[in-house]
């Protein structure tokens, strides 16, 4: 009962005293509302007020604005029957009680409305591209037969699709923008930029982490080589007797590890071409080479709390965890030909363009068409599909090393202070973590090596 009011304040007299907070009641139309973000007064004793009501007469669904609140009623309840799925099916939110079902359709549509627009933007027909994209056709033997996919293949295959648009995207670029600067004049030299990511030790390290650590075990390679092939040439200018040190050989039992025959990316190479190899296999086989018989590759540590790593790898930068779930699948990196087909169509020119040479198992029937045979046809089509990505990038790493060794290089290592961008500030150990993966170090023990202090002329007589 109210004793008195003060403003927004209200005394009233209570079973457990005389203060309590109160709040102003909504009006009985608002009873059970399946959206509380419609409350007159909304406040806590309101909502959970409203959820007690709709609770008690079993409605575990209420709507709060963006959210949808369940309450477990902890018994089944003959709310998820195929009746109820089909009253759901393409309707809004507003138009049906809440639901779990409702949201759940509500998100279906929205991704089909979002695949409409990319495949409007891409010049392809959404049915065409969601249908290719679940139920792939792929040839078996001499017949073509309609494959169904699980959620993590479509995934895997999403992925391996806009990684190709991206590469050949970024090829198509790279030539127009050549074409648009080329003088038709005979060229000697030419300035390149390498930019390139350092290394990479996370505590969850996986393909890419290897891939992109076995560049820069080959890059710093290079650079140590490089730099003291510069240090020599400056000995023997000053006339100092000296014994070469290649000290880019302290790479090399790694490197090897990686790249040579029966290294791990041959043996991973290897295991794509059986198709009951697994995880498991291709673990067996990397202990089987490697443990104990290379003092580069090891078995991890087991670390409460730290991801699952398969081996460890004593990179020059550190020794790094590597997990190896799913490297088979992403060495493969198979393209959804189906989806190709469907590209090679696109009434997207530049699209249509960049997949118009596309040559692979099942482009060349009825799997998307467009692929074409011509007389060569058959072996060109069987390599270009075999191609892992390891073996590619290895093919790619090694034109760079080789274009870069007909260069003459310069260095820039570039340091991140902070992670907070805040100016004038550094992170020791942020620093000397970046300083110890990007070779600058490694460079410094180098010079140490030989002959680190440097004395011009002037100041050696001057003293």
């Amino acid at each position: 009962m109210i004793q008195s009011r003060d403003g927004d304040k209200v005394t009233v007299d209570t079973e457990f005293g005389k203060e309590a907070d109160v709040h102003p009641q909504n009006p009985p139309k608002f009873d059970k509302i399946e959206d509380m973000a419609m409350f007159t007064f909304l406040h806590e004793p309101a909502v959970l007020f409203n959820l007690k009501e709709r609770y008690a007469a079993w409605m575990i669904y209420t709507y709060s604005g963006l959210f949808c609140v369940t309450v477990n009623p902890y018994k089944w309840l003959p709310v998820y029957n195929q009746e109820v799925v089909l009253a759901y099916r393409g309707k809004k939110r507003a138009e049906a009680p809440p639901h779990i079902f409702s949201i759940s359709d509500n998100a279906y549509q929205y991704m089909l409305s979002d695949a409409d627009k990319v495949s409007y933007l891409m010049g392809l027909n959404s049915a065409d591209l969601i249908k290719s994209l679940c139920h792939p056709r792929v040839k078996v033997g001499n017949e073509w037969v309609t494959k169904g996919q699980n959620v993590q293949q479509v995934y895997y295959s999403l992925g391996a699709l806009s990684k190709s648009v991206y590469e050949k995207m970024f090829l198509w670029m790279v030539v127009r923008i050549n074409q648009s600067l080329d003088t038709k004049q005979p060229r000697q030299y030419f300035i390149g930029v390498l930019d390139i990511a350092g290394f990479e030790i996370f505590d969850f390290n996986t393909f890419e982490q290897l891939c992109i650590n076995f560049t820069n075990e080959k890059l710093q390679q290079f650079f140590n080589h490089h730099m003291f092939v510069l240090e020599q040439e400056e000995y023997k200018k000053e006339g100092i007797e000296w014994e070469f040190i290649d000290f880019g050989m302290d790479l090399q039992a790694c490197i090897d590890l990686i790249e040579k025959p029966m290294g791990i990316m041959s043996i991973l190479e290897e295991e794509c071409m059986f198709p009951k190899a697994s995880d498991a296999t291709f673990k067996a086989k990397l202990y089987d080479n490697h443990l104990w018989k290379s003092n580069y590759f090891q078995k991890p540590r087991i670390v409460k709390g730290k991801p699952e790593a398969h081996f460890s790898l004593v990179h020059y930068a550190g020794t790094v965890d590597y997990n190896i779930t799913n490297w088979l699948v992403k060495n493969k990196d198979p393209l959804n030909e189906t989806v190709v087909g469907l590209y090679q169509k696109s009434t997207m020119k530049l699209l249509s363009n960049l997949f118009a040479g596309y040559t692979g198992a099942d482009c060349a029937d009825g799997g998307g068409g467009g692929g074409g045979k011509g007389k060569d046809g058959g072996k060109k089509k069987k390599l270009s599909f075999f191609q892992t990505v390891s073996a590619l990038h290895r093919e790619n790493l090694n034109k760079l090393m080789t274009n870069l060794r007909s260069t003459h290089p310069h260095f820039v290592r570039c340091i991140i202070p902070n992670e907070t961008k805040t100016p004038g500030a550094m992170e020791n150990p942020l620093v000397m973590h970046q300083l110890r993966c990007n070779g600058v170090l490694e460079g410094i023990r180098i010079c140490r090596k030989g002959f680190p202090n440097r004395i011009l002329y002037g100041d050696f007589k001057q003293r």
